[in-house]
Protein backbone atom coordinates (compact mmCIF):
# COMPACT_ATOMS: atom_id res chain seq x y z
CA UNK A 1 0.00 0.00 0.00
CA UNK A 2 1.34 3.43 -0.98
CA UNK A 3 2.18 5.88 1.75
CA UNK A 4 -0.18 8.79 2.09
CA UNK A 5 0.56 12.39 2.98
CA UNK A 6 -1.61 15.27 4.11
CA UNK A 7 -1.95 17.81 1.30
CA UNK A 8 -2.53 20.42 4.03
CA UNK A 9 -0.14 20.33 6.98
CA UNK A 10 -0.52 21.63 10.50
CA UNK A 11 3.07 22.77 11.04
CA UNK A 12 4.23 19.40 12.41
CA UNK A 13 3.49 17.28 9.38
CA UNK A 14 0.51 15.53 11.01
CA UNK A 15 -2.34 17.53 9.52
CA UNK A 16 -5.65 15.75 9.06
CA UNK A 17 -6.58 17.39 5.77
CA UNK A 18 -7.13 15.66 2.44
CA UNK A 19 -4.76 12.66 2.16
CA UNK A 20 -2.86 11.95 -1.05
CA UNK A 21 -0.13 9.43 -1.85
CA UNK A 22 3.37 10.84 -1.38
CA UNK A 23 4.15 10.34 -5.07
CA UNK A 24 1.22 12.54 -6.11
CA UNK A 25 2.14 15.24 -3.59
CA UNK A 26 5.71 15.26 -4.89
CA UNK A 27 4.53 15.46 -8.50
CA UNK A 28 2.32 18.45 -7.64
CA UNK A 29 5.16 20.23 -5.88
CA UNK A 30 7.55 19.61 -8.78
CA UNK A 31 5.26 21.59 -11.09
CA UNK A 32 5.24 24.73 -8.94
CA UNK A 33 7.29 27.90 -9.34
CA UNK A 34 10.30 28.33 -7.05
CA UNK A 35 8.71 31.35 -5.40
CA UNK A 36 5.74 29.20 -4.33
CA UNK A 37 7.99 26.36 -3.15
CA UNK A 38 9.90 28.73 -0.90
CA UNK A 39 6.65 29.57 0.89
CA UNK A 40 5.50 25.95 1.04
CA UNK A 41 8.62 24.92 2.95
CA UNK A 42 7.05 26.40 6.11
CA UNK A 43 3.82 24.37 5.78
CA UNK A 44 5.23 21.33 7.53
CA UNK A 45 8.51 19.60 8.34
CA UNK A 46 7.87 16.86 5.81
CA UNK A 47 7.44 19.31 2.92
CA UNK A 48 10.49 21.31 4.00
CA UNK A 49 12.59 18.16 4.06
CA UNK A 50 11.32 17.06 0.63
CA UNK A 51 11.78 20.41 -1.10
CA UNK A 52 15.28 20.84 0.33
CA UNK A 53 16.70 17.55 -0.97
CA UNK A 54 19.14 17.57 -3.88
CA UNK A 55 17.05 14.93 -5.66
CA UNK A 56 13.95 17.16 -5.57
CA UNK A 57 15.95 20.15 -6.86
CA UNK A 58 17.31 18.08 -9.75
CA UNK A 59 13.86 16.73 -10.68
CA UNK A 60 12.37 20.23 -10.43
CA UNK A 61 14.99 21.65 -12.80
CA UNK A 62 14.58 18.77 -15.27
CA UNK A 63 10.79 19.11 -15.35
CA UNK A 64 10.85 22.87 -16.00
CA UNK A 65 14.00 23.29 -18.10
CA UNK A 66 12.05 23.09 -21.37
CA UNK A 67 9.32 25.48 -20.19
CA UNK A 68 10.91 28.94 -20.32
CA UNK A 69 9.48 32.15 -18.96
CA UNK A 70 10.09 35.70 -20.11
CA UNK A 71 12.20 37.83 -17.78
CA UNK A 72 11.68 41.57 -18.33
CA UNK A 73 13.93 44.32 -17.02
CA UNK A 74 11.94 47.50 -16.68
CA UNK A 75 12.88 50.84 -15.22
CA UNK A 76 13.36 54.54 -15.59
CA UNK A 77 16.84 55.95 -16.00
CA UNK A 78 15.76 59.28 -14.51
CA UNK A 79 14.12 57.84 -11.38
CA UNK A 80 16.64 54.96 -11.20
CA UNK A 81 13.94 52.47 -10.20
CA UNK A 82 14.33 49.04 -11.74
CA UNK A 83 12.25 45.90 -11.58
CA UNK A 84 12.14 42.33 -12.85
CA UNK A 85 8.90 40.83 -14.11
CA UNK A 86 8.56 37.12 -14.85
CA UNK A 87 5.93 36.28 -17.46
CA UNK A 88 4.74 32.99 -18.86
CA UNK A 89 4.78 32.68 -22.65
CA UNK A 90 1.04 33.31 -22.57
CA UNK A 91 1.60 36.68 -20.89
CA UNK A 92 0.56 35.79 -17.34
CA UNK A 93 2.54 37.58 -14.60
CA UNK A 94 4.32 35.01 -12.40
CA UNK A 95 6.41 37.35 -10.30
CA UNK A 96 7.31 41.00 -9.91
CA UNK A 97 10.34 42.26 -8.01
CA UNK A 98 11.74 45.76 -7.48
CA UNK A 99 15.51 45.27 -7.57
CA UNK A 100 17.49 47.19 -4.93
CA UNK A 101 20.17 48.41 -7.33
CA UNK A 102 22.28 51.37 -6.21
CA UNK A 103 21.73 54.64 -8.14
CA UNK A 104 23.00 54.23 -11.71
CA UNK A 105 22.50 56.06 -14.98
CA UNK A 106 22.61 52.81 -16.94
CA UNK A 107 21.58 49.22 -16.18
CA UNK A 108 21.74 46.37 -18.68
CA UNK A 109 20.67 42.72 -18.47
CA UNK A 110 23.27 40.61 -20.25
CA UNK A 111 22.16 38.06 -22.84
CA UNK A 112 22.71 34.43 -21.86
CA UNK A 113 21.62 31.05 -23.10
CA UNK A 114 18.53 29.92 -21.22
CA UNK A 115 18.65 26.55 -19.52
CA UNK A 116 18.42 24.73 -16.19
CA UNK A 117 21.55 26.30 -14.70
CA UNK A 118 21.49 29.92 -15.78
CA UNK A 119 21.62 32.80 -13.38
CA UNK A 120 21.04 36.36 -14.58
CA UNK A 121 23.80 38.93 -14.84
CA UNK A 122 23.43 42.72 -14.90
CA UNK A 123 25.85 45.48 -15.66
CA UNK A 124 25.18 48.38 -13.28
CA UNK A 125 27.08 51.50 -14.30
CA UNK A 126 29.76 52.55 -11.75
CA UNK A 127 29.06 49.40 -9.69
CA UNK A 128 30.21 46.68 -12.06
CA UNK A 129 28.49 43.33 -12.50
CA UNK A 130 25.67 41.92 -10.40
CA UNK A 131 24.62 38.27 -10.42
CA UNK A 132 21.01 37.48 -9.62
CA UNK A 133 18.78 34.47 -9.07
CA UNK A 134 15.32 36.00 -9.58
CA UNK A 135 13.58 32.79 -8.50
CA UNK A 136 14.75 33.26 -4.91
CA UNK A 137 15.35 37.04 -5.11
CA UNK A 138 19.03 36.95 -4.30
CA UNK A 139 21.61 39.35 -5.74
CA UNK A 140 25.40 39.24 -5.41
CA UNK A 141 27.74 42.08 -6.28
CA UNK A 142 30.89 40.77 -7.92
CA UNK A 143 34.25 42.47 -7.36
CA UNK A 144 34.91 45.19 -9.90
CA UNK A 145 37.51 44.43 -12.56
CA UNK A 146 40.55 46.68 -13.00
CA UNK A 147 39.86 49.94 -14.85
CA UNK A 148 36.14 49.49 -14.28
CA UNK A 149 35.13 53.10 -14.79
CA UNK A 150 33.86 52.41 -18.31
CA UNK A 151 33.04 49.35 -20.40
CA UNK A 152 33.19 48.76 -24.12
CA UNK A 153 31.70 45.25 -24.34
CA UNK A 154 30.82 42.32 -22.10
CA UNK A 155 29.45 38.80 -22.17
CA UNK A 156 28.04 36.26 -19.72
CA UNK A 157 27.50 32.52 -20.02
CA UNK A 158 27.40 29.17 -18.25
CA UNK A 159 29.74 26.34 -19.35
CA UNK A 160 28.08 23.02 -18.39
CA UNK A 161 31.18 20.90 -19.07
CA UNK A 162 33.21 22.87 -16.54
CA UNK A 163 30.20 23.70 -14.35
CA UNK A 164 31.05 27.36 -14.01
CA UNK A 165 29.96 30.79 -15.13
CA UNK A 166 32.08 33.26 -17.08
CA UNK A 167 31.91 37.04 -17.41
CA UNK A 168 34.20 38.71 -19.92
CA UNK A 169 34.66 42.45 -20.14
CA UNK A 170 36.33 44.89 -22.53
CA UNK A 171 37.16 48.27 -21.02
CA UNK A 172 37.86 51.53 -22.84
CA UNK A 173 41.58 50.81 -22.66
CA UNK A 174 40.92 47.90 -25.04
CA UNK A 175 41.85 45.35 -22.38
CA UNK A 176 39.83 42.16 -22.09
CA UNK A 177 39.34 40.61 -18.64
CA UNK A 178 37.37 37.62 -17.39
CA UNK A 179 36.14 36.12 -14.13
CA UNK A 180 34.88 32.58 -13.52
CA UNK A 181 32.87 31.14 -10.65
CA UNK A 182 30.81 28.01 -10.04
CA UNK A 183 27.26 27.99 -8.79
CA UNK A 184 28.44 26.18 -5.67
CA UNK A 185 31.09 28.79 -4.89
CA UNK A 186 30.69 31.13 -1.98
CA UNK A 187 30.41 34.46 -3.79
CA UNK A 188 31.76 36.25 -0.75
CA UNK A 189 35.15 34.65 -1.39
CA UNK A 190 35.48 36.33 -4.77
CA UNK A 191 37.90 39.20 -4.53
CA UNK A 192 39.43 41.85 -6.77
CA UNK A 193 42.20 39.49 -7.87
CA UNK A 194 39.69 36.99 -9.28
CA UNK A 195 39.63 38.92 -12.55
CA UNK A 196 42.35 37.82 -14.92
CA UNK A 197 43.50 39.39 -18.18
CA UNK A 198 42.73 37.66 -21.47
CA UNK A 199 46.13 37.24 -23.07
CA UNK A 200 44.79 36.85 -26.61
CA UNK A 201 43.35 40.33 -27.06
CA UNK A 202 44.11 40.83 -30.77
CA UNK A 203 40.54 41.18 -31.98
CA UNK A 204 38.58 43.46 -34.22
CA UNK A 205 36.63 46.49 -33.05
CA UNK A 206 33.37 45.72 -31.25
CA UNK A 207 30.38 47.83 -32.33
CA UNK A 208 26.67 47.91 -31.68
CA UNK A 209 25.20 46.38 -28.53
CA UNK A 210 27.81 45.83 -25.77
CA UNK A 211 26.21 42.55 -24.62
CA UNK A 212 27.52 39.50 -26.45
CA UNK A 213 25.38 36.48 -27.37
CA UNK A 214 26.50 33.00 -26.29
CA UNK A 215 26.12 29.76 -28.27
CA UNK A 216 28.06 26.48 -28.45
CA UNK A 217 30.87 27.57 -26.16
CA UNK A 218 31.54 30.85 -27.98
CA UNK A 219 30.65 34.47 -27.15
CA UNK A 220 29.82 36.66 -30.14
CA UNK A 221 29.70 40.41 -30.69
CA UNK A 222 29.02 42.46 -33.80
CA UNK A 223 32.23 44.12 -34.89
CA UNK A 224 34.33 45.56 -37.67
CA UNK A 225 37.46 44.23 -39.30
CA UNK A 226 40.51 46.43 -39.84
CA UNK A 227 39.16 47.13 -43.34
CA UNK A 228 35.90 48.37 -41.76
CA UNK A 229 33.74 45.53 -43.11
CA UNK A 230 31.08 43.95 -40.90
CA UNK A 231 32.03 40.77 -39.01
CA UNK A 232 31.47 38.85 -35.80
CA UNK A 233 34.02 39.16 -33.02
CA UNK A 234 34.16 35.71 -31.40
CA UNK A 235 35.73 34.41 -28.20
CA UNK A 236 36.13 30.66 -27.68
CA UNK A 237 35.54 30.14 -23.94
CA UNK A 238 37.34 26.80 -23.82
CA UNK A 239 40.46 27.85 -25.74
CA UNK A 240 40.31 31.46 -24.50
CA UNK A 241 41.10 32.64 -28.02
CA UNK A 242 39.57 35.32 -30.25
CA UNK A 243 38.70 34.91 -33.91
CA UNK A 244 36.41 36.59 -36.43
CA UNK A 245 33.61 35.35 -38.69
CA UNK A 246 32.75 37.25 -41.86
CA UNK A 247 29.12 38.16 -42.38
CA UNK A 248 29.30 37.48 -46.12
CA UNK A 249 28.22 39.42 -49.17
CA UNK A 250 24.58 38.36 -48.82
CA UNK A 251 24.35 39.95 -45.37
CA UNK A 252 26.50 43.03 -45.94
CA UNK A 253 24.70 46.26 -46.75
CA UNK A 254 21.66 45.89 -44.49
CA UNK A 255 20.68 48.70 -42.13
CA UNK A 256 21.29 47.09 -38.74
CA UNK A 257 22.22 43.84 -37.05
CA UNK A 258 21.40 42.02 -33.82
CA UNK A 259 22.54 38.68 -32.38
CA UNK A 260 20.26 36.03 -30.89
CA UNK A 261 20.72 32.55 -29.47
CA UNK A 262 17.92 30.24 -30.63
CA UNK A 263 17.84 26.51 -29.84
CA UNK A 264 21.51 26.62 -28.89
CA UNK A 265 22.70 28.13 -32.19
CA UNK A 266 23.76 31.66 -33.02
CA UNK A 267 21.45 33.69 -35.27
CA UNK A 268 22.02 37.09 -36.84
CA UNK A 269 19.00 39.26 -37.57
CA UNK A 270 19.34 41.93 -40.25
CA UNK A 271 16.93 44.77 -40.90
CA UNK A 272 16.19 46.60 -44.13
CA UNK A 273 14.36 49.92 -44.01
CA UNK A 274 12.58 51.56 -46.90
CA UNK A 275 10.69 54.84 -46.95
CA UNK A 276 7.80 55.85 -49.11
CA UNK A 277 5.51 58.84 -48.93
CA UNK A 278 3.19 57.26 -46.36
CA UNK A 279 5.22 55.11 -43.96
CA UNK A 280 8.51 53.42 -43.32
CA UNK A 281 8.49 49.69 -43.97
CA UNK A 282 10.88 47.21 -42.38
CA UNK A 283 11.97 43.78 -43.51
CA UNK A 284 13.67 41.41 -41.05
CA UNK A 285 15.82 38.45 -42.11
CA UNK A 286 17.15 35.85 -39.70
CA UNK A 287 20.39 34.03 -40.55
CA UNK A 288 21.79 30.98 -38.74
CA UNK A 289 25.55 30.53 -38.36
CA UNK A 290 25.62 26.98 -39.70
CA UNK A 291 29.38 26.27 -39.73
CA UNK A 292 31.77 28.41 -37.70
CA UNK A 293 34.91 26.91 -39.24
CA UNK A 294 33.80 27.48 -42.83
CA UNK A 295 31.94 30.70 -41.92
CA UNK A 296 28.75 29.66 -43.69
CA UNK A 297 25.29 31.10 -43.06
CA UNK A 298 21.80 29.73 -43.69
CA UNK A 299 18.83 31.99 -44.33
CA UNK A 300 16.05 30.98 -41.92
CA UNK A 301 13.24 33.57 -42.07
CA UNK A 302 12.25 36.77 -43.80
CA UNK A 303 9.42 38.76 -42.24
CA UNK A 304 8.03 42.04 -43.57
CA UNK A 305 6.78 44.17 -40.70
CA UNK A 306 5.79 47.75 -40.02
CA UNK A 307 6.35 47.69 -36.28
CA UNK A 308 9.35 49.41 -34.76
CA UNK A 309 10.35 46.69 -32.28
CA UNK A 310 10.78 43.10 -33.47
CA UNK A 311 12.84 40.49 -31.63
CA UNK A 312 13.03 36.68 -32.01
CA UNK A 313 12.87 34.86 -28.68
CA UNK A 314 12.43 31.13 -29.19
CA UNK A 315 12.67 28.71 -32.11
CA UNK A 316 9.85 26.20 -31.78
CA UNK A 317 9.01 23.01 -33.59
CA UNK A 318 8.17 22.75 -37.30
CA UNK A 319 9.89 26.01 -38.19
CA UNK A 320 7.90 28.16 -35.76
CA UNK A 321 9.42 31.16 -34.01
CA UNK A 322 8.23 33.07 -30.96
CA UNK A 323 8.87 36.80 -31.25
CA UNK A 324 8.21 40.11 -29.61
CA UNK A 325 6.50 42.66 -31.81
CA UNK A 326 6.14 45.97 -29.98
CA UNK A 327 4.02 45.20 -26.92
CA UNK A 328 2.74 41.86 -28.30
CA UNK A 329 3.98 38.29 -28.36
CA UNK A 330 3.40 36.20 -31.44
CA UNK A 331 4.35 33.10 -33.41
CA UNK A 332 5.67 33.10 -36.96
CA UNK A 333 5.16 29.90 -38.98
CA UNK A 334 7.77 29.57 -41.69
CA UNK A 335 5.85 27.03 -43.76
CA UNK A 336 3.09 29.42 -44.80
CA UNK A 337 4.59 32.69 -43.46
CA UNK A 338 1.65 33.21 -41.12
CA UNK A 339 2.03 35.54 -38.13
CA UNK A 340 -0.21 34.78 -35.14
CA UNK A 341 -0.35 37.30 -32.29
CA UNK A 342 -0.78 35.72 -28.85
CA UNK A 343 -1.90 38.72 -26.86
CA UNK A 344 -1.01 42.32 -26.08
CA UNK A 345 1.12 42.60 -22.92
CA UNK A 346 1.30 46.06 -21.34
CA UNK A 347 4.49 45.11 -19.44
CA UNK A 348 6.42 45.04 -22.71
CA UNK A 349 5.93 48.78 -23.31
CA UNK A 350 8.41 49.90 -20.68
CA UNK A 351 10.87 47.02 -21.03
CA UNK A 352 14.56 47.95 -21.19
CA UNK A 353 15.69 44.40 -21.90
CA UNK A 354 14.30 40.88 -21.89
CA UNK A 355 15.42 37.26 -22.08
CA UNK A 356 14.16 33.74 -21.70
CA UNK A 357 14.61 32.36 -18.20
CA UNK A 358 14.12 28.90 -16.72
CA UNK A 359 12.71 28.57 -13.22
CA UNK A 360 15.71 27.25 -11.27
CA UNK A 361 15.39 26.18 -7.65
CA UNK A 362 18.04 27.59 -5.30
CA UNK A 363 20.88 27.91 -7.87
Amino acid sequence: MKKESAIVGDGDGDGDGCLLPDAIVEDILLRLHSKVLLKLRIVCKKWKSLISTSCFKRLHDEKLQNIPNLLLLSGNYSSKDYGLTTLSLTGDVLDRWNIPFPPAQYVDMLPSQWGPNNLVCFFVESNGFVVCNPCVRRIIYLPQPPYSETYGAYGFCYLPIRNHYVIINLNRRCQWQMITFSKSNEFERLRYGCWKPVLDSTCSQVTGSPGGAFANGVLYWIGLTHSRSQCLVCFDLYKEKFFTVACGDQIEGTSSYSLHELSGDLHLMTEMRERDRIFRSRSYTLWKLDDVSNQTWIKRYTIDKLDWCFRPLLAGEDGEMLFRDGDCLGWFRQQDEVVTKIRRIPHLKHTLNMKLQTDVLFS
